[in-house]
C-alpha cells in the first residue's frame, strides 16, 4: 500500500513537473512568436505591396451556373479538353459556389518588381467564416491567361481575379453571401488582408 502511494505521489510530481514545463515552453513561444497584428484593407482601398500598390476592386460570390454564364471562357476550355473530361469536370464543377476578387497591381517606379513566391497572387487565402481555402489553380489560371506571377514591369498595372471555392453541402450560396470574406496576403509579422463586407460585393 505504501509502495502504491509513493508511486502515485511520484506520478502527481512528474504531471506537475510536465505541466511546469509545457507553460513555460508555451510562454517562451508565444513571446517569441506572437500573434500577428491584423491589418485589414476595404474593398476599394488602396494599400502597398512589395513595392507596388494593391487595390481590391471588386467582389462577387456565385453559384456555378452563374459563373459559367458570367465568364464564358470557363465553357471554352472544358470543351477544349473533350467530351468525357469535360462532363467529368462539369459535374465537379457544379457541388461548388464560387467567390471572386478583382484586384488591381500598379508599378508607379522606373523599375520591375519582383514579388517572390510569397507575392504571388495564385497563393492567396480566402477566409470566410471559420474556413480558411486556397484557391483554384485552374480557374485562376483560366481567368488570368497573361498572369506570371514573377512581378509587375516598371510603370504598369495588373488586373488579377482571384477565385476559390467551397462545397455546397458545407455552406449554401444564401449563407455564402452573408459572410464576411478575407483574401489573404500575408500571414506574418503582421496578417494583411483585403476585407469584403456583404453588402459591398456586387452579387
Amino acid at each position: 500500500m505504501n509502495f502504491k502511494k509513493i508511486m502515485a505521489g511520484s506520478l502527481g510530481i512528474v504531471g506537475i513537473v510536465l505541466i511546469c514545463v509545457w507553460g513555460s515552453m508555451t510562454y517562451r513561444i508565444n513571446k517569441a512568436y506572437p500573434n500577428p497584428e491584423n491589418i485589414p484593407v476595404k474593398l476599394g482601398e488602396r494599400t502597398k505591396f512589395h513595392g507596388a500598390f494593391l487595390t481590391g476592386e471588386s467582389a462577387e460570390v456565385l453559384s456555378p451556373e452563374e459563373m459559367l454564364e458570367n465568364y464564358p471562357q470557363l465553357t471554352d476550355t472544358y470543351e477544349i479538353m473533350g467530351e468525357e473530361i469535360s462532363k467529368e469536370m462539369l459535374q465537379d464543377f457544379q457541388q461548388y459556389n464560387y467567390m471572386l476578387v478583382k484586384v488591381k497591381l500598379v508599378n508607379g517606379t522606373d523599375c520591375d518588381i519582383n514579388f517572390g513566391k510569397n507575392g504571388d497572387a495564385l497563393y492567396w487565402i480566402f477566409e470566410e467564416g471559420r474556413e480558411s481555402n486556397a484557391q483554384e489553380m485552374f480557374l485562376f489560371q483560366t481567368l488570368n491567361p497573361e498572369y506570371s506571377g514573377s512581378g509587375i514591369k516598371a510603370n504598369s498595372e495588373q488586373e488579377v481575379i482571384l477565385v476559390s471555392s467551397i462545397m455546397k453541402m458545407y455552406q449554401s450560396l444564401e449563407e455564402l453571401k452573408k459572410q464576411e470574406i478575407k483574401v489573404v496576403y500575408s500571414y506574418y509579422p503582421t496578417k494583411n488582408y483585403i476585407s469584403i463586407l456583404p453588402e459591398e460585393r456586387i452579387s
